[in-house]
């Protein structure tokens, strides 16, 4: 029987990118429409119109449609720090801003709106909201913007969050950690929206702000697929992610914004950004997850830097270390090409990808022997795989894992989902 389908879509600056995933074949289908342009380039404003954005991602999500046969679920990552502002019923009353847009910068007060924001708090207050403080920030623009305009509570979404709001028909006013910690007013230290900031940009009697989440939730269902969206996570997060960050390594992205990321285990104070990240999704073309995986998080910590979490107690906390299962049979060394953040590297063993919860012994695909690890009650069997030719694809599906030794060295690391599927 044929698994149903993941959609996967990146709503990114350049592009709306979609594939087709399925579990037991991996992308089957893929294809990519231009983002919208600007409405205009003239003043500091950067925006593009909400009803042509939402177009665009419907005309994305149609074209692959008649070969996901029938979808169970979309996820979605894409651009960070673009916001907009809603009704009670999701109505845009502003054009959706991209992270390019540089209203705060106007003048005000023989000054600047993103000056006079942040002085307005103490500093120890943005280093706690990631130590990101500039003009493309959500908090910065709706700092900017004139909220007498508008009649009536108004809700903040993000770019990516209104677009899942609007493939829906009645949606959840949730929104992904990662998600909301790119707009400048969640609190990193304290795992939820900060107070002071919130008060400072219009207060909770004006501003509507979501319920956040550090797990992948159902959004509302999309009528024309009739799978779940789940919430959005941040483009760059599902990157680092599909990268294999973590700890000891360091990422280095040279692309429109370059960024240097590196797993920390505290706040990184006024050293760098600090951003949230979590291993609860990865949207990355050739990976997937699980929406009902466990979820690690993590503090991650970038000069244009990128962030992760700390060790220890309190919202950030990752789970306990995933349980090593060594396998008493030495494995063959083996070199394969792999694909890693869009380059070939060099990995000591092929990808695996989880299948179904193994009962009985049962050989890899890749090999004729056994290993013990294929009879174990305690977790999902996992598979190589090799897709296409010599570049496999991965799909992690949650912290959980479990090694083979090669040379009395536990290098094999296979991620395994915890769930029935």
């Amino acid at each position: 029987m044929t698994s149903r389908s993941s959609l996967l879509v990146d709503v990114g600056a350049t592009y709306i990118k979609v594939a087709v995933l399925r579990d037991d074949e991996n992308i089957v289908a893929e294809n990519k429409f231009d983002f919208p342009p600007f409405s205009s380039l003239d003043g500091p404003y950067r925006t593009v119109d909400p009803t042509v954005t939402l177009a665009a991602v419907e005309a994305a999500i149609a074209s692959v449609l008649p070969g996901a046969d029938n979808p169970e679920r979309i996820l979605l990552s894409g651009q960070m720090h673009g916001w907009t502002l809603t009704d009670e019923h999701n109505v845009p009353q502003l054009p959706l801003a991209t992270f390019q847009d540089n209203r705060a910068l106007s003048p005000r007060n023989g000054s600047s709106y993103l000056d006079e924001l942040r002085n307005a708090q103490p500093s120890e207050t943005w280093l706690a909201a990631g130590n990101e403080l500039r003009s493309g920030l959500p908090v910065a623009g709706i700092y900017a913007t004139d909220l007498t305009a508008f009649d009536g509570p108004l809700r903040v979404h993000s770019l990516l969050s209104w677009v899942a709001a609007a493939l829906t028909g009645a949606p959840a006013f949730v929104q992904h950690l990662t998600d909301a910690a790119a707009s400048g007013m969640f609190d990193l230290k304290a795992g939820s929206w900060s107070e002071p900031i919130a008060a400072l940009v219009g207060g909770r009697t004006r501003l509507r702000l979501p319920r956040v989440s550090s797990a992948l939730e159902v959004v509302g269902i999309h009528p024309a697929s009739g799978a779940a969206v789940f919430t959005p996570v941040g483009d760059q997060q599902a990157a680092l992610l599909g990268a294999g960050l973590r700890h000891g390594v360091t990422a280095f992205n040279i692309s429109t914004g370059g960024q240097v990321a590196r797993l920390a285990d505290t706040h990184a104070e006024d050293r760098c950004q600090t951003r949230h990240i979590s291993t609860d999704c990865c949207c990355t073309p050739g990976r997937t997850c699980r929406p009902d995986a466990h979820s690690r998080t993590a503090l991650s910590c970038s000069h244009a830097v990128t962030p992760t979490t700390a060790h220890g107690s309190g919202p950030c906390a990752p789970p306990p270390r995933p349980r090593i299962v060594r396998s008493p049979t030495r494995t063959r060394r083996s070199t394969t090409l792999t694909a890693v953040g869009g380059h070939r590297s060099r990995m000591r063993t092929p990808p695996k990808t989880c299948y179904a919860r193994s009962l009985s012994r049962s050989p890899r695909p890749t090999s004729t022997r056994h290993r013990k690890s294929d009879t174990s009650r305690r977790m999902n069997c996992c598979s190589a795989v090799a897709w296409p030719s010599v570049s496999p694809r991965c799909a992690p599906l949650s912290s959980r894992a479990w090694a083979g030794p090669r040379r009395w060295h536990p290098t094999e690391i296979w991620r395994c989902a915890g769930s029935p599927w």
